[in-house]
């Protein structure tokens, strides 16, 4: 019963790696898509930056959460 199931799991896990990859092999650039926020373009178009940098940013002043009502960091700056 045990080895049915880590074969079962190493099967699903195995499927999982190959349909990931699907992507990756058949693009022309053939390389994995960019997931980090700070060298992603998208995130850079949108203003959105590193979470570390904004808050070494914030922690040093330089940063205005007024505009984010709703957000915890500025109802901390209260």
């Amino acid at each position: 019963m045990f080895l049915k199931l880590v074969l079962l799991s190493v099967f699903f896990v195995s499927v999982s790696f190959v349909i990931m990859g699907i992507r990756v092999l058949f693009s022309k650039t053939r390389t994995f898509p960019v997931t980090e926020i700070g060298k992603n373009r998208d995130m850079k178009k949108l203003g959105i930056s590193c979470p570390r940098t904004l808050d070494a940013l914030s922690r040093k002043g330089k940063t205005d959460f007024s505009g984010c009502v709703s957000c915890a960091l500025y109802s901390q700056g209260e």
